[in-house]
């Protein structure tokens, strides 16, 4: 039989949504369908100050939890791997010289490291 323990979401609000926080909170918490393949469980909405912390955040969570598997809908575009490119991409910062991009490594997040079982 499946079992779903809990569920969770995690948001990082946009500037006009940050002083109404747990507005924001309530009205996703409501959004959110109430049961997963026909299972109710509990549902926990966090909300992470910017992206860079939402996908520290994430990658906390699967550490914590660890997982023997991360399944993902739609692995390079949509899902895990997207979610990757953000992380290098938090990194770049627009050159003033053409189109070329500087990396600010100290805001880069590696999720490929933080997700991955391999020793740091």
């Amino acid at each position: 039989t499946l079992q779903i323990l809990e569920r969770g979401c995690l948001v990082a609000p946009v500037e006009n949504e940050k002083s109404d926080n747990q507005g924001s909170m309530k009205r996703m918490s409501s959004a959110l369908p109430k049961q997963t393949m026909g299972i109710s469980s509990k549902l926990v909405v966090e909300a992470a100050r910017d992206e860079r912390h939402l996908l520290i955040r994430f990658a906390s969570i699967v550490q914590w939890k660890d997982p023997d598997m991360l399944l993902s809908w739609d692995p390079q575009g949509g899902g895990l791997g997207y979610l990757i490119e953000r992380g290098r991409a938090l990194g770049k910062v627009p050159s003033e010289v053409g189109d070329s991009q500087n990396t600010n490594s100290s805001m880069k997040v590696d999720l490929v490291r933080l997700l991955g079982r391999t020793p740091r």
